[in-house]
């Protein structure tokens, strides 16, 4: 193969300016390109090479735009499970008891509350079928939150519900700064 053939396989771009615009959208695309001038032809090219680390950490900017939760509520999230073994009916009534559970991050894992990270403390116990995406259940938190909350009540008041059971029963709880953040959310 020739080094003309090989150039003309290639993208020719006649300007280093057009070239270089075509780079500039590539990596917004999270590609890592730059322009340069060929030796064998009279055209302006792309590097060959994608930065393949580069694009995967593009890429999961949007997807991690939460933080991980950190030990603290890492043990929050355990205490939880644990309290929601035997206590699960307090919340939902005897219909629910002793049912495996998810973890339901109301808010989501990223939320803040009058500039207070409350995304992975206000956290709910919720019966598998009333909170997995695979299940349609009349109750489905997420699919049916009216009908959930009319049945149940709001998820902030589940939540203190089971904050201050945790509390007398001698768990250990997010700070008050926290609980009056969560309070104070419509949720």
């Amino acid at each position: 193969m020739t080094t003309k053939e090989g150039c003309s396989k290639k993208v020719n771009y006649h300007t280093r300016r057009g070239a270089k615009k075509r780079a500039r959208f590539l990596r917004s695309k999270g590609y890592k390109l730059r322009a340069y001038k060929c030796d064998q032809c009279d055209g302006f090219h792309l590097t060959s090479k994608i930065h393949h680390q580069y694009k995967i950490n593009a890429r999961n900017k949007d997807i991690m735009a939460n933080k991980p939760a950190n030990s603290a509520q890492k043990k929050w999230m355990e205490s939880i499970t644990d309290w929601s073994v035997n206590n699960l009916h307090r919340l939902y009534g005897d219909e629910y008891s002793f049912h495996p559970i998810q973890r339901h991050h109301v808010l989501g894992r990223s939320a803040k509350q009058n500039k207070v990270h409350i995304g992975h403390w206000f956290i709910l116990p919720v019966p598998f079928e009333l909170h997995d995406p695979n299940v349609n259940h009349e109750f489905h938190v997420g699919k049916c939150k009216k009908a959930f909350v009319s049945r149940f009540g709001t998820q902030r008041s589940l939540f203190n519900t089971m904050y201050q059971r945790m509390k007398e029963e001698g768990y250990i709880v997010p700070d008050i700064e926290v609980h009056s953040a969560i309070m104070s959310t419509s949720a």
